[in-house]
């Protein structure tokens, strides 16, 4: 958390914390991190992202006639998908750009899973192969990035 009077980000372990430092700084600036601190022991994951932020921009329409009725389609979109396939209740804001969806989610830590994990596929992460020093989830990411760019 971070706040107008706190010298950089702080750790808070409660709600209560939360708000005791929110009213410290008479609720300016107050910013809260989604992730936490520690995503690894070891070189290990042991905590998976709780939190998605999709952040539908209007320069994804910049080539459109109407550029704010084509970004209200892909929200349009957007939050079908995320009600089809993974039964998700967003939050959106426009934040006057575009909108951001934030999206809490539960996930597997795809490393620990045999399905997914460097033994599986040891080539891919292997000493020499550009993703040697890669966590499983960081490269499924890239890949869903790309999968996803195609479908557009």
């Amino acid at each position: 958390m971070m706040t107008l009077t706190s010298n950089g980000l702080i750790s808070i372990n409660s709600k209560e914390e939360i708000l005791r430092r929110c009213g410290e700084a008479d609720h300016k600036e107050c910013l809260i991190n989604a992730y936490p601190e520690i995503l690894e022991i070891n070189g290990m994951l042991i905590q998976s992202s709780h939190f998605i932020l999709i952040d539908l921009d209007l320069s994804l329409c910049t080539t459109c006639v109407y550029p704010v009725r084509k970004l209200d389609y892909l929200l349009k979109q957007t939050l079908k998908q995320i009600k089809e396939e993974i039964h998700g209740q967003p939050t959106v804001l426009w934040t006057g750009n575009g909108y951001h969806v934030y999206l809490p989610v539960q996930i597997s830590i795809l490393d620990n899973e045999f399905e997914f994990s460097k033994e599986r596929f040891p080539n891919l992460f292997s000493l020499n192969n550009r993703y040697y020093d890669y966590y499983v989830s960081e490269v499924f990411m890239q890949f869903a990035e790309i999968f996803d760019r195609r479908k557009v």
